[in-house]
């Protein structure tokens, strides 16, 4: 520590002297800071410490499951249908499926119905004339609905499960349809025949089936266009 400079200036008075008063110069040291106070001052003080915030644990993603459920014995009621027949098929996945039903019926629609029909008519003859014409026409039709039942294996996942009543009730839909489509055109053969002559009627008829056909081929094409539903299972 530096000393500090005080000037004190004392006068020296003589008697009878002329001498000018001299400045007498003293350093004086202050009292030294105790030890205490010096430490004090000479040591930083330190910064508080934060405390670390602690980062939360994700829980923890459950694994999916892959319990499996008992394959039930899955009916169906198809409108218009005279009865139901079921083809058996097999597998574990959606594409062991569609391999299957394709071994069994078309591919894509699946829609193996049969609509079986005679075509009934009565006629009158003029016996003074000969001339034959047709007096009533019906259609007999006996429609069968052919539905895959999926059989095996006896465990399945229930996702898998859940797909296939999706496509089984598209199934069933479309074979309700094509009887439909049938019986919208027999309802039409009375009109077509009745009042014609009878040499006309296997024209008329031929030309009716072949109207038919095209409807159910029109059918047929927009539900090719019918996609599978989308399987999120194991």
């Amino acid at each position: 520590m530096r000393p500090i400079l005080a000037i004190l200036t004392l006068i020296l008075v003589g008697c009878g002297s002329n001498v000018a008063p001299t400045p007498i110069v003293i350093y004086v040291t202050p009292a030294p800071a105790s030890p205490a106070a010096v430490a004090s001052a000479a040591a930083p003080t330190e910064a508080p410490t934060a405390t670390p915030t602690p980062t939360p644990t994700p829980a923890a993603t459950p694994a999916p499951s892959f319990a499996t459920v008992a394959l039930p014995k899955l009916t169906v009621k198809v409108p218009g249908a005279k009865s139901v027949r079921y083809y058996q098929v097999t597998g574990s996945t959606p594409d062991e499926l569609v391999i299957s039903m394709n071994e069994r019926c078309s591919a894509q629609s699946w829609a193996c119905v049969e609509t079986s029909y005679t075509v009934n008519w009565k006629t009158s003859t003029n016996l003074g004339t000969g001339a034959c014409k047709v007096t009533a026409a019906s259609v007999n039709l006996k429609p069968i609905a052919n539905i895959p039942q999926w059989s095996s294996p006896a465990q399945v996942y229930p996702e898998l499960l859940a797909w296939w009543k999706q496509v089984l009730a598209h199934i069933t839909a479309d074979q309700a349809k094509y009887i439909k489509i049938q019986q919208a055109a027999d309802k039409k053969i009375s009109s077509l025949l009745v009042g014609q002559k009878c040499s006309a009627a296997n024209g008329i008829i031929l030309k009716w089936k072949r109207t038919t056909a095209a409807s159910v081929a029109k059918f047929a094409a927009q539900d090719a266009n019918w996609q599978l539903p989308e399987y999120t299972g194991p």
